[in-house]
């Protein structure tokens, strides 16, 4: 049922990708190109492939896993890609604070500590962390120069971001009991998160709030989606995957009022 169930969304994200991908060549050629436009056109080209080939390798796989699959590198195109969307409108005159990359880097060393244990598989593991890092850089830098957190979201949030990892990395060593409830733990405190991320993007939209704002929360909202989806399986990764679909328009929404009001 969940196979059935990831088949759907995968479609109807794919399907999003598509109106997100097209509306963004539009914006592309009546707003002078911009790079921001061009970049996310780009990315969610990236994403759309990499459903494509799930969906085709679902119906015609083998079942064997291979050291990189085709989507895994479209995942970090995607990620590259929105990365550097993110970059386009950073004021290139500041340099990176100690907290834009420091945080990224806790927290994504958590992650392949936690991938590599789970699945053995050093290089994959290790090379995604680090594009994924990169991108997780980006968000961090967006919103601490468009000042999208206040001191107590910051603090709550990356809190919350660094305590994850640190649970799950304790479920090796617990008894089966006990980390079925710290998975469960986890999973909820993933949920609250997505939901903070959610909410804040909400609240900027009611506010009319800045460009670069919407876009360092809805880009930020994905970033969180993805961690979660490499983090989680079965009906978690399907939610969570959820949450990426919707971070997408979001997304969309933020990249057109920047290329329209920069």
């Amino acid at each position: 049922m969940i196979d059935k169930i990831y088949l759907v969304e995968n479609a109807i994200f794919d399907i999003v990708l598509v109106a997100v991908i097209l509306l963004s060549l539009r914006l592309i050629r009546r707003e002078n190109r911009s790079m921001a436009a061009v970049f996310f056109a780009f990315g969610g080209v990236s994403w759309l492939l990499s459903g494509i080939y799930w969906m085709a390798y679902t119906f015609i796989g083998t079942g064997e896993r291979m050291p990189f699959a085709a989507n895994e590198f479209g995942e970090a195109a995607g990620f590259l890609l929105y990365g550097s969307a993110l970059y386009s409108i950073a004021k290139k005159d500041r340099p990176f604070w100690r907290e834009d990359f420091l945080l990224p880097l806790l927290i994504m060393a958590g992650y392949m500590a936690l991938w590599i244990g789970w699945s053995g598989e050093w290089l994959e593991d290790i090379l995604t962390g680090a594009v994924f890092g990169y991108y997780l850089c980006r968000c961090c830098r967006a919103l601490r120069e468009e000042k999208a957190l206040s001191r107590a979201e910051q603090t709550g949030l990356g809190a919350l971001t660094i305590l994850i990892p640190a649970l799950e990395g304790l479920i090796f060593f617990v008894p089966e009991k006990a980390a079925a409830v710290l998975d469960t733990v986890c999973y909820l405190m993933m949920s609250v998160i997505l939901v903070c991320f959610l909410l804040l993007n909400i609240r900027e939209l009611r506010r009319r709030g800045q460009a670069g704002r919407r876009m360092a929360l809805a880009f930020s909202l994905f970033a969180w989606a993805g961690s979660c989806m490499y983090m989680s399986a079965g009906i978690w990764y399907n939610l969570f995957y959820f949450f990426a679909a919707v971070s997408t328009v979001l997304m969309l929404g933020a990249v057109q009022e920047e290329v329209r009001n920069p």
